[in-house]
């Protein structure tokens, strides 16, 4: 779960599983492991409901966040929106940085969110693509697949 949240990509969590991929029927970790994050995600959130109930909203803090934070595999409030919103995870952190960067503050819908990553330059993208791990994807396949997600993007 923890390389999950740091942003690692599915062939490295499918390394660190018990069983080498190699060894696994095709799309077997995607299952097992998307079927556990469910249950994690939604068993910490029960757990909140209960122990977070008496205390007032703002005393809370980010910790409303922490069961879509294991959903998504981000560890900011900032990238969840982002994750809510079609970015890919590869770039939801680094964009969820760029996001407080420019102290946009929490959106007041995700139409606002969808906009502002509509209007991100190429290099705003690729720059956020620099700082994740290693892929073969490129910028422009990540706007590409979050347009094609929202239906909100078109390829530049």
């Amino acid at each position: 779960m923890n390389a999950w949240v740091n942003g690692q990509p599915l062939h490295v969590l499918a390394r660190l599983a018990e069983q080498p991929a190699s060894e696994r029927a095709s799309g077997e970790l995607d299952t097992d492991f998307f079927n556990q994050l469910s249950l994690i995600s939604w068993g910490m959130g029960a757990l909140q409901t209960i122990y977070l109930s008496d205390q007032e909203a703002p005393d809370r803090g980010e910790a409303p966040y922490v069961p879509a934070m294991l959903y998504f595999g981000v560890r900011r409030k900032e990238a969840v929106w982002l994750r809510m919103s079609g970015v890919p995870r590869p770039v939801a952190e680094s964009l969820a940085q760029l996001w407080k960067k420019e102290e946009r503050g929490e959106p007041a819908n995700f139409s606002q969110i969808r906009r502002w990553v509509n209007s991100l330059s190429e290099a705003q993208w690729q720059e956020a693509l620099a700082r994740t791990a290693p892929t073969r994807l490129t910028a422009r396949d990540l706007r590409v697949i979050w347009g094609s997600l929202t239906g909100e993007g078109r390829a530049r």
